[in-house]
């Protein structure tokens, strides 16, 4: 519950107070301040529905009922296919089940074709379950797209196992992650705008030579940015486990423990916002 608070209180409210301003008003923006805009976007996303997952498993277990995992540390997978195996995976796995397997099914004479046919129909559905927009349509449609090379290369259920036991990932897992994330953020933005016209006209002015300079949000930003660092720490020590306080739970003893929590408290109480922010999944 701790945890979920927050990503929910610190990260993503935080970072919503940045990205409201940025996508609303996109055209007074750098390029690299919407470069910057983005990340925090899906910052923003993750923090606001992992960090109300995380909760409200944690409340469920208070009362004896355990509520499968949500999202699997999805900004550690190597690629876009393994992304959506851990990014929301109560409505993933449902899809996959219900959706995806009996069109793959019915199109099992197509092969490649009919795998790839199957996919972009269950993503179309997927980004369509967030709301009857083009946005989400087109974000569907994109994340399906991404899934092409894998099926015709024939690597599309291959795991790619992550480095464990080791505190630092492999260069090759760095690229991996490094590709998939900015994939993921790029694409978020159609996801996080009102429109289509917003979304081009976004990737537009990103699109100049302002993008090679430093966001003047930055500076200001910086406390939030290491506040996000602190969190991928966390999620990465702890990413065998279930939650992101896991391994320095079980590393500390009772009153190292209790001070992990103290301090958490602590950073909770300092950079929370004071104006309430819905949960962004709410609308959905």
């Amino acid at each position: 519950i701790l945890w979920g608070l927050f990503k929910k209180l610190v990260i993503a409210d935080n970072c919503s107070f940045v990205t409201k301003s940025i996508f609303e008003n996109y055209d007074q923006y750098s390029s690299s301040s919407l470069l910057l805009g983005s990340f925090f976007y899906i910052i923003q996303v993750y923090a606001d529905f992992s960090g109300y997952s995380d909760m409200a498993i944690g409340f469920a277990r208070l009362i004896g009922f355990r509520i499968t995992q949500n999202f699997n540390y999805p900004f550690f997978a190597q690629n876009i296919a393994e992304h959506w195996q851990r990014w929301h995976i109560s409505l993933t796995s449902w899809m996959t089940e219900y959706v995806y397997t009996p069109l793959n099914f019915q199109f099992r004479s197509l092969r490649n074709k009919g795998i790839i046919i199957a996919i972009l129909i269950n993503f179309v559905l997927v980004g369509l379950w967030h709301g009857a927009n083009w946005t989400f349509v087109v974000f569907g449609l994109l994340n399906g797209c991404y899934f092409i090379p894998f099926i015709i290369s024939g690597s599309l259920n291959k795991k790619r196992i992550m480095t464990k036991d080791k505190l630092f990932p492999s260069l090759k897992e760095i690229t991996n992650m490094a590709f998939t994330f900015s994939t993921v953020m790029l694409t978020a933005v159609i996801f996080g705008s009102k429109d289509m016209t917003s979304a081009f006209g976004y990737y537009s002015q990103m699109c100049s030579f302002s993008l090679f300079t430093l966001p003047p949000e930055l500076k200001s930003e910086i406390i939030l940015l290491l506040l996000i660092i602190m969190m991928f720490l966390f999620e990465w020590m702890s990413k065998e486990e279930p939650y992101g306080l896991v391994y320095f739970r079980k590393k500390f003893g009772r009153i190292g423990r209790w001070c992990l929590y103290a301090g958490l408290i602590f950073v909770i109480g300092m950079y929370m916002q004071t104006n309430e922010t819905a949960f962004l999944y709410f609308k959905f």
